[in-house]
């Protein structure tokens, strides 16, 4: 394997980080985030909602129930203050509504509807100075012959919720869009609206900035075990309550935290915290490569995040032609070295850069000069949310395995986790499709668009 042959950036893991403006964000951030943590004088000893992992959805869960329901306790447990491994932090901020199912398509519309209003929902008292950076050029898919049938039923599934796409063939997509190769191209999909991007991190700390506010605690803690309320009855209707958290604070204390409701909102190590409690949950951490390159005649204005036939996917980033790519492994590709260090230069060299310069003959002169890698929440079932509560143990409430789109439905999942707590029901989109019985009974629901 290749080892890295990018010259002065190749010491760089942050996205952006080229960009000196950027670097010092991403400073900031962890600055932020640290004194938000130091904020908490001691740990609780008891809290109604406890949440495993402070990351985009954990945050959006204590964010939705405190904005809801005020009087509630809500703490959560992050181990990653600075969020180091963070799959929000590391990812490219994508919003789109181009789905094949339904749930995840209300989820988007509902997420950019959350987006539109964003600097009213997260502004903290007077401070709204709360902004994300949406970029709205939207999303291309490009369809080959063999996949344009199912790119069409795609289309009337999205309009019939209003969706707002457009279909093009190839004349209309070259006409719109000239510097595309159409070669082996034979339908289009774009968005023109709710669809684009954002800075991920930006979005992130505002959310958990407001969630603070509102009242959340954040606990810099690792979860190591839990205790459950068993007796004869309970075993005999096979319903288990968990009832305390075993939680490391990372200074030499292990300090029990009695609860009522514990979601687990921890990510790519969502199984980690579902075997605490001998729950066997379909999730592991999948390494994801995102590379930047420059090209200095490809193309700068009308460009939206394009993915091709392939898989390989393109955004540019600022209008300095730079761009991100990158192309998700699959099968006997998955990288089986999940440090984030490890780069694998030589699966850009041989899966991506050809495609690319096939697709947009202006990059044929690009050169690499960043690359990062972060994780996937991936759920080895059927690559979509698995969410609600757990059937025996009736006060676990999963948010989990995403499996790349779960900071564009960040809010919806949010909002619907707090639905259940508060109301004991979804309210808002029904998800209840999505619930942890498919799991058991191995049905998976297949979602065509996963990127």
């Amino acid at each position: 394997m290749k080892e890295s042959n990018i010259g002065p950036f190749e010491r760089i893991r942050v996205p952006g980080a080229d960009d000196p403006k950027n670097a010092l964000e991403v400073f900031k951030i962890q600055c932020e985030n640290f004194r938000s943590l130091k904020k908490i004088k001691r740990v609780p000893k008891q809290t109604e909602v406890l949440i495993i992992g402070g990351g985009i959805i954990g945050s959006f869960v204590a964010y939705w129930v405190k904005n809801t329901s005020p009087y509630l306790n809500v703490t959560v447990i992050e181990k990653d203050s600075n969020y180091p491994k963070s799959s929000t932090f590391w990812s490219l901020g994508g919003f789109r509504q181009q789905f094949s199912l339904s749930e995840n398509i209300k989820m988007s519309l509902f997420g950019a509807d959350f987006m539109k209003n964003a600097k009213e929902y997260l502004k903290c008292g007077k401070n709204d100075n709360v902004d994300l950076e949406f970029n709205h050029d939207g999303y291309l898919f490009l369809a080959s012959k063999k996949s344009a049938d199912q790119l069409y039923n795609n289309h009337k599934i999205q309009l019939a919720h209003d969706a707002k796409v457009r279909l093009l063939n190839k004349d209309e997509l070259k006409e719109k869009f000239k510097w595309i190769n159409t070669d082996g191209v034979e339908l289009a999909s774009f968005g023109y609206q709710n669809e684009g991007w954002i800075d991920p991190r930006k979005y992130l700390l505002a959310v958990r900035n407001k969630a603070t506010y509102l009242g959340t605690d954040y606990v810099n803690g690792n979860l190591i075990g839990f205790e459950s309320d068993i007796n004869d009855q309970a075993i005999l209707n096979k319903q288990l309550t968990l009832k305390t958290a075993l939680v490391d604070t990372l200074d030499g204390k292990i300090v029990p935290i009695k609860f009522q409701k514990v979601i687990n909102a921890a990510g790519p190590w969502a199984a980690e915290v579902a075997k605490l409690a001998d729950i066997q949950l379909p999730v592991e951490p999948r390494k994801r490569y995102i590379y930047m390159f420059y090209a200095k005649d490809g193309p700068i204005l009308n460009v939206p995040l394009t993915i091709d036939h392939s898989g390989v996917f393109i955004r540019r980033q600022g209008l300095s032609n730079y761009y991100f790519c990158g192309l998700n492994q699959s099968g006997d590709k998955e990288s089986k070295n999940l440090d984030l260090d490890h780069i694998d230069y030589d699966y850009f060299e041989k899966e991506i850069k050809p495609v690319l310069i096939k697709r947009v003959p202006s990059f044929k002169d690009m050169k690499l000069v960043n690359a990062w890698s972060g994780y996937y929440e991936y759920n080895t079932l059927d690559q979509n949310l698995i969410i609600g509560r757990h059937p025996v143990h009736q006060n676990f409430i999963f948010t989990n395995g995403s499996s790349g789109h779960g900071l564009q439905h960040s809010a919806a999942i949010g909002k619907a986790v707090s639905e259940l707590i508060i109301h004991d029901a979804y309210k808002t989109i029904d998800l209840k499709r999505f619930g942890f019985e498919r799991v058991v009974r191995e049905s998976p629901i297949k979602e065509i668009e996963v990127v």
